[in-house]
């Protein structure tokens, strides 16, 4: 891992073993929860599906069913990352159903995102462009409830998608002006995986 994903890192794994220490299982898993966030932006698909395995289990021990429902989210998002399409859609639909019940906004955005990588992955045009629709919306929906990062995180995947040749469009402007932005507000991590895009075209 490389600048703030590797600072970013550290930080988690110092949580982790105090969580570890104590024996408190929620935050723990959350920590590995971020942890494998952090492996799948690195495209570490296996050592991200061992946390995603870890995390879910000490879940599975406790009563937290929000937290499970993020764990699902991180579920879809490696198995879209293998190709598992069935199983993200199980993974996420499980994810919408409880953000439904609880109404819980930020599980909202959070299971909408996926929802749109996972029809952007699926290799049909028509759902690609339908993503790109729901990714367009999101962008505003995230930050009018004040879930910026959601915001920026909806438009890094939105340029990415517009940067393939088949979207008909071109990501470029769009990735230049969200590294600019994030960098300017501090969010490194977007700001470094915008400008990685950038270069890799």
């Amino acid at each position: 891992m490389e600048g703030d994903s590797a600072g970013a890192w550290q930080a988690e794994s110092n949580a982790r073993s105090i969580f570890e220490q104590v024996g408190d299982r929620v935050p723990w898993a959350q920590v590995t929860l971020s942890q494998a966030d952090l492996l799948l932006d690195e495209n570490k698909k296996i050592e991200a599906a061992a946390a995603i395995h870890e995390a879910s289990e000490l879940l599975a021990q406790g009563n937290s069913l929000r937290d499970q429902a993020f764990a699902d989210l991180i579920l879809a998002r490696a198995a879209i990352s293998n190709g598992k399409i069935e199983e993200a859609t199980i993974a996420i639909s499980r994810a919408k159903l409880f953000a439904t019940r609880s109404r819980d906004k930020e599980l909202e955005i959070a299971s909408r995102l996926e929802s749109a990588r996972m029809d952007a992955a699926t290799g049909d045009l028509a759902r690609r462009e339908s993503a790109i629709r729901s990714l367009h919306n999101l962008v505003l929906d995230a930050k009018a409830a004040g879930y910026h990062y959601a915001s920026l995180e909806a438009r890094l995947t939105l340029g990415i998608l517009q940067m393939d040749p088949q979207s008909g469009r071109s990501g470029r402007a769009e990735l230049a002006a969200l590294h600019r932005e994030a960098s300017t507000a501090g969010f490194t991590l977007i700001a470094d995986r915008a400008a990685t895009e950038l270069r890799n075209q």
